[in-house]
């Protein structure tokens, strides 16, 4: 996929189009409707398939899925949950979920409004971005901020998460490089809405 990086002609900007939508939306249909999540997204395990008719998409294979992932259903439920507060603006119930739903937390800890609306505030900065594109947001540092603000409030991260906020990472990278304007909440958007409970 790495091949497309760099091109700049016309038809190659919609190819990179195409491609960006078409990861993003396999990225979210693994986790969300298949429970498999690739592990190792990197350039070289993602390959193009140009189709055989001038109007034909070109197709995207995953290769190497020796490092892949599948959540039990209590923590696809939960993740889940998260990322659709998260998607609809609702940072502060994210934040009590995290608490809620986390495998340990300090003890005695007496503060979870505060981590509410602390991870609130990091979202709703997210959604108030010029766009909700790879090119305007930095999924990383808001990571790192929220990571940040459960080591600082003793919330342990699930470890079942970890593979999926690697993989995210990895993919933001991969995405900005195709396509930094496209709209990452019109790809994440039907995923969110057909969500069936677990």
């Amino acid at each position: 996929i790495s091949e497309y990086y760099d091109t700049n002609s016309k038809q190659q900007a919609c190819t990179k189009e195409q491609l960006a939508k078409s990861l993003v939306g396999a990225f979210f249909k693994m986790i969300f409707v298949d429970n498999f999540v690739h592990c190792d997204l990197h350039p070289g395990n993602i390959l193009v398939l140009q189709g055989t008719k001038t109007n034909d998409s070109p197709k995207i294979v995953l290769l190497d899925t020796g490092m892949a992932h599948s959540l039990n259903s209590t923590d696809l439920k939960n993740l889940r949950d998260l990322f659709k507060a998260v998607v609809l603006n609702d940072g502060e119930t994210a934040g009590r979920l995290m608490m809620e739903r986390a495998k340990y937390i300090k003890p005695n800890y007496e503060k979870k409004e505060s981590f509410a609306k602390n991870i609130g505030g990091i979202v709703q900065e997210f959604h108030q971005s010029k766009s909700l594109t790879f090119g305007a947001i930095q999924i990383g540092a808001l990571l790192t901020r929220v990571l940040d603000q459960c080591r600082l409030h003793g919330v342990e991260i699930d470890p079942a998460m970890a593979n999926i906020v690697l993989s995210t990472l990895v993919l933001e990278g991969v995405g900005r490089s195709l396509q930094p304007d496209l709209n990452l909440m019109e790809v994440a958007m039907p995923f969110i809405l057909s969500m069936s409970p677990i």
